[in-house]
């Protein structure tokens, strides 16, 4: 049996006749017909009485003990079917968009802010995770799209790997970023705006993210354990899981550097330090699924490509 057909019995206890119902469930009376019998003869029993044309339509015995479940069943169904209406409606005017927990992320924050003025109704999802996880989301489809930063040395296609094999996932090439800063407390390096990395050597230096064995995560940390090899003393380094803000209160406590490729917002007692000839190098990426239907994940794109027109990407620097 179908839902239509299931529909049509509910009402039909509301009518006189096959003829009165049909003006208002927009079926002929041999349609109306049909799908009783159908159903009729599904279930093995009948729903209505046969008799003269000139007599009100009535349920059987067996009709009136069925036909609260038929009620019932289609009750939900049209709940159902408006429910995921609604749910459609809400999917449709919200991105969800993942970005890695570290510190600054300027870039994809242009971009969009950039989408949030031209799409003033759509509301905004911010996830922040790592790259693997941001990656399984997009996947599952409770992602939208996700921007990545990943060493040089590592490759997004073999980063991923089995994550993105066989799918329609889209891995587009932003910017790179070069330069290095380091977010410290006003109260250390007096009136330096750029050093080397030799005078960070008495710091601790703060990673936005969990001490994993993950190969993102150990490329980011190794440019830095090179470069104070290089300088002659041995990186001291502390994991903040998240961009938790209370490292700029534990920062006025003790000599922290928190690592970024951009320098983020402002904070009182706090400035950023250029390291002067720096070598790390990390690429960013616009990640989504090609497959997407949403009017929004065009729009997203649109802001991403006019994002990379003016900021040359290919070139490999910014």
């Amino acid at each position: 049996m179908r839902i239509r057909e299931l529909e049509v019995i509910s009402e039909l206890v509301n009518y006189k006749s096959y003829f009165d119902a049909s003006f208002s469930l927009l079926c002929t009376p041999s349609i109306i017909s049909k799908y009783v019998t159908n159903v009729e003869e599904e279930l093995g029993v009948r729903l209505f009485v046969r008799s003269s044309k000139t007599s009100d339509l009535m349920l059987t015995p067996e009709g009136k003990v069925l036909i609260n479940s038929i009620q019932k069943i289609t009750k939900e169904y049209n709940y159902m079917t408006e429910l995921a209406r609604q749910l459609k409606f809400t999917h449709e005017n919200v991105m969800r968009i993942g970005v890695q927990p570290r510190y600054g992320n300027i870039y994809e924050q242009q971009i969009i802010a950039s989408f949030m003025y031209d799409n003033p109704d759509v509301k905004i999802d911010i996830v922040k995770m790592g790259p693997r996880n941001l990656m399984n989301l997009l996947q599952s489809g409770q992602l939208d799209a996700f921007f990545a930063t990943l060493h040089e040395d590592v490759v997004p296609e073999e980063y991923f790997g089995d994550q993105i094999a066989n799918s329609d996932v889209e891995i587009e090439y932003l910017l790179s970023e070069r330069e290095n800063y380091l977010g410290i407390s006003e109260e250390y390096l007096p009136g330096l705006t750029e050093a080397p990395f030799r005078e960070f050597r008495d710091f601790t230096f703060v990673f936005p993210f969990p001490d994993t064995s993950d190969l993102q995560d150990m490329k980011a940390v190794s440019s830095f354990e090179t470069a104070a090899k290089e300088n002659g003393f041995k990186l001291k380094k502390m994991h903040f899981t998240g961009n938790d803000n209370t490292i700029f209160q534990l920062d006025r406590m003790m000599p922290l550097a928190e690592r970024t490729k951009n320098v983020p917002a402002q904070y009182d007692g706090k400035k950023y330090v250029r390291t002067s000839h720096w070598k790390g190098c990390s690429n960013q990426y616009f990640i989504y699924r090609k497959g997407s239907k949403k009017k929004t994940m065009n729009d997203l794109k649109k802001c991403v490509n006019q994002f990379i027109r003016q900021h040359g990407s290919g070139t490999g620097a910014v």
